[in-house]
Formats: structure tokens, sequence, C-alpha cells
């Protein structure tokens, strides 16, 4: 009896030890500055635990194309992946200023340089790998069949 309940707390400590391998979130963020009450944009947060050193993943249009995605047609996107010098816990309001900050003024050339500069300074390889998985999701975006919702529901697990 008494071997039976050290297994299960053993069993129990070894997954607990893997579900904080990495801590990831996905916070909803308006899609445009017009409407910032309308929150459907998802950007995945992702972090080891107990390092203020966190990565935002989202998939976006390149030319923010809100009009053609609303006639249902498909444009041009990327993934795009920031570091932002802050602890997993710090709150969505923050993360989203900081990730628009970097974000604000970058042409698509710089944005697409900027991720692949961050992930080339990833010291950590396992969520460097993570990381790279996503970058082969593809570069057209379609609201009804391949959008930000569809990149993070189909890519959190991966994570």
């Amino acid at each position: 009896m008494a071997l039976s309940i050290i297994y299960i707390l053993f069993l129990l400590s070894i997954v607990t030890f893997q579900s904080i391998e990495f801590q990831k979130r996905i916070i909803n963020s308006p899609i445009t500055n017009l409407f910032p009450y309308l929150k459907v944009h998802h950007v995945i947060v992702l972090s080891k635990p107990n390092t203020r050193n966190i990565y935002t993943i989202d998939f976006t249009p390149v030319h923010q194309s809100f009009i053609k995605l609303l006639l249902g047609k498909t444009v041009q996107a990327e993934v795009r992946v920031r570091n932002i010098d802050v602890y997993f816990n710090t709150s969505d309001v923050t993360v989203l200023d900081l990730f628009y900050k970097i974000n604000k003024d970058l042409t698509h050339t710089q944005s697409v340089e900027l991720t692949k500069h961050v992930i080339h300074k990833i010291t950590d390889d396992d969520i460097k790998i993570k990381i790279k998985k996503l970058q082969n999701w593809g570069s057209k975006m379609n609201l009804y069949k391949n959008n930000c919702q569809h990149f993070s529901s189909k890519n959190f697990d991966i994570l």
C-alpha cells in the first residue's frame, strides 16, 4: 500500500515536472487600433519557467489587408517571432504594449529580418526547435481557412 502511494507520487511529480517545461498562453489582441475592443487576433506567448525572457509568436497579414481578408481573399502573411524582456506572468496589456512598440514602424522586410535575428539568438535549443517548427506554417492567410486563430489553435499543442 505504501509502495503504491510512493509510486503514484513519483508519477505525479514527473507529470508536474514535464508540464512546466514551458509556460505558454494565448493573448487575445485587437486586430486594429480602430476597434480596440475587438480582440480576435491571437498572440502566443512562450517562456521557460522563472526566466525574464518571453517569446511572442503570431501569424499576421503582411500589408494589413483587412478588406481583402473580409472579402475572403487569400493574402500574404508571416509568422512573427519577437523576444520581450519580461517575466511570463507580466500582464497581457503590458506584453501587448511592448509587442506593438517593437512592430510599430517595421516594414515587411525588416519584420522578416527581425524574426530571423530573434530565432538565431535563441540559446535554448528546446525553444528554438519548437519555434522553428512554427515557421513552417506557410505564408498565406485567409480569414475563413487559415488565420491567426487557426495558427494558434493548431500550434499551441506543439509547443
